[in-house]
């Protein structure tokens, strides 16, 4: 870890005493590293430390050790290879070979820049597909972080999760292992056809080990823990119940814990609105492309029919050019199957409907 307090923002950093008091850094392994005080940590530590950026060790080592890192002059879009990599949901590629690091960024005539972007220039950023949180809308062949930190929180039996996947998540799973069919008091159907999933399962149809090791890799992690810190305003909190004990969140600063892109209400006209799960796309064993969906126990469950979906590889958006699909049932209950049949394509656009109106895309 590069001494910060060296830096061009010496002087911010040391207004924080989380971490103008740090005396060492020890790596434990390559995801974790033991911060030493001298004394009693400050309260303010954690926050303190989540202030400073990170500069990945393979792209920045040689040029800190060239003392480029604390020169002002520095401009790391200009480098070769560059190493303006981005962070969180954003990565910067070179405009012009699409290589990591940059540059991303060009003047008021279109001309590459640099980090110093002045007025009409443009800065082009790409989302990082590799971010905890991503992708509301998009799925790779084994699903993303976003979408598996959605399920595992799942809990079906609530209709919205609690922010972390937890005890309460993995024991619901758990009780179903090796079903269905279902052989025991303990699982209902409606939790078997939910943690079945398509995508993280070794063997169709099936609760195995692949969707419990998907719990336990993601066990204690969510939307809001640990990227949420306690807020110190009182008015600004709101209790979580977590296998770890009361989780205090801020509701100002938090995402909300039942937040979960890959759900839907569905409105009915005389029934109860239904909640519908999207589970994924996948490829059926005759190589066919098979979506499916889950919802949630309601009076008068609707037909699966009503459902339908459409998809498209143009940027106009001809729905429908590419293929489309009618709901069938699932032979689990609360789960329909569309069957779009053999897709060459390996990226499209999805839309999902229910009963001819649009439900999410």
């Amino acid at each position: 870890m590069y001494k910060t307090l060296t830096s061009p923002l010496a002087s911010v950093y040391a207004l924080l005493p989380g971490i103008s008091q740090i005396t060492n850094c020890v790596q434990v392994d390559p995801k974790t590293v033991t911060v030493q005080y001298g004394g009693t940590p400050p309260l303010s530590a954690e926050t303190d430390i989540g202030f400073v950026p990170i500069l990945p060790y393979h792209v920045w080592n040689s040029l800190c050790l060239a003392s480029l890192c604390t020169s002002v002059a520095f401009d790391p879009m200009l480098q070769t290879p560059g190493a303006f990599v981005g962070s969180g949901p954003w990565r910067c590629d070179n405009i012009s070979t699409g290589a990591s690091g940059g540059t991303c960024t060009q003047d008021a005539a279109g001309n590459l820049s640099g980090q110093s972007v002045l007025l009409g220039g443009r800065v082009l950023l790409k989302r990082f597909d590799g971010y905890h949180r991503c992708c509301p809308n998009v799925q790779t062949s084994m699903g993303t972080s976003l979408q598996k930190l959605s399920w595992t929180d799942g809990e079906p039996q609530s209709l919205a999760g609690d922010g972390q996947m937890d005890l309460i998540d993995i024991a619901a799973a758990a009780v179903c292992f090796g079903m269905p069919p279902i052989t025991g008091n303990a699982c209902t159907p409606e939790l078997a056809a939910y943690y079945d999933h398509p995508l993280f399962g070794v063997f169709p149809d099936k609760i195995d080990i692949g969707e419990i090791a998907t719990m336990a890799f993601y066990f204690e992690y969510g939307i809001t823990v640990p990227y949420c810190m306690p807020s110190p305003d009182p008015l600004c909190t709101s209790p979580l119940s977590g296998s770890g004990g009361l989780i205090t969140t801020s509701a100002c600063g938090c995402m909300d814990p039942s937040f979960d892109p890959f759900r839907v209400l569905i409105p009915r006209s005389s029934d109860p609105p239904v909640i519908a799960s999207y589970q994924g796309l996948f490829h059926s064993s005759a190589n066919h492309l098979i979506l499916r969906l889950f919802y949630s126990s309601a009076s008068n469950l609707p037909a699966p029919s009503l459902f339908s979906a459409q998809m498209s590889a143009d940027p106009g958006h001809a729905w429908g050019s590419m293929g489309s699909a009618t709901g069938v049932a699932r032979a689990s209950v609360n789960s329909v199957v569309l069957d779009f049949g053999i897709v060459s394509a390996a990226h499209f656009d999805l839309r999902l409907l229910y009963s001819n109106a649009l439900t999410a895309s």
